[in-house]
C-alpha cells in the first residue's frame, strides 16, 4: 500500500458515521499527478507562497461589520428595549466577530509556504526534501464547500496535514510548483 492510501484509510478511519453515511471521504491527489502537463512556475531561487489578501479581508470586513452592529445596538439602545435583545444579539455578535478574528490573525490559517531547493517550509516548519515521500493535495467536502490541505507524507511515517484555507493559489499551480522544487533539488 503506498503512503497516499494509507493517509487516504487513516483520515476515513477518522470520520463520524453521518460523513461515512453520506460518502465524504477525502480525495488525496499526488501533487505529481496534479502538476502533470501544467506550465512550469517563474522560475526563482525561492518561491513563497501568502495567503489571499482578498479572502483575508472579507473575514476582516465581516468581523469589522458584526462589532459595528455590535456598537450601533449597545448604543441606539434606550430603556425601552427588552433586554432579551441584549441577551440574545450580544453574544451572537461577540462570538462571530473573535471567531472571524480568529481566522484573520490566527497562525493556524495564516501563515506562508516556503518552497526551495533545499526542501519546504510550511508554518513555520522546515522539512527536507530528503526527509519526505510524498506531496499531496488533499479535498474533503464540508458541510459549506470543500477544505483543501496540503499533506507532506515523511519517512519516519509522519503526516502532517496544512489548511489551505486562505490561500488563493490552484492546487494545480501549487503541485506544479512543489514538483519543480522537488525535481531541482534531485529527488
Amino acid at each position: 500500500m503506498s503512503p497516499i492510501e494509507e493517509f487516504t484509510e487513516s483520515e476515513k478511519q477518522k470520520l463520524n458515521w453521518l460523513q461515512k453515511l453520506a460518502a465524504n471521504y477525502p480525495d488525496v491527489t499526488a501533487t505529481r499527478l496534479l502538476a502533470r502537463g501544467y506550465a512550469k512556475p517563474e522560475i526563482r531561487s525561492v518561491r513563497n507562497i501568502k495567503p489571499s489578501i482578498f479572502r483575508r479581508s472579507m473575514y476582516f470586513l465581516l468581523s469589522l461589520t458584526l462589532v459595528t452592529w455590535l456598537s450601533l445596538l449597545i448604543t441606539l439602545g434606550d430603556q425601552r428595549t427588552p433586554l432579551a435583545v441584549y441577551l440574545v444579539f450580544v453574544p451572537f455578535f461577540a462570538f462571530g466577530s473573535v471567531s472571524c478574528m480568529l481566522v484573520v490573525f490566527g497562525k493556524k490559517l495564516n501563515y506562508t509556504i516556503r518552497i526551495d531547493a533545499s526542501g519546504l517550509m510550511v508554518q513555520g516548519i522546515f522539512t527536507a526534501w530528503g526527509e519526505i515521500v510524498e506531496t499531496a493535495i488533499m479535498r474533503q467536502i464540508r458541510s459549506r464547500g470543500q477544505s483543501r490541505y496540503l499533506v507532506i507524507i515523511k519517512r519516519d511515517g509522519s503526516a502532517g496535514k496544512s489548511d489551505l484555507k486562505l490561500f488563493g493559489i490552484s492546487d494545480r499551480k501549487l503541485a506544479s510548483a512543489i514538483e519543480y522544487y522537488k525535481a531541482k533539488a534531485g529527488k
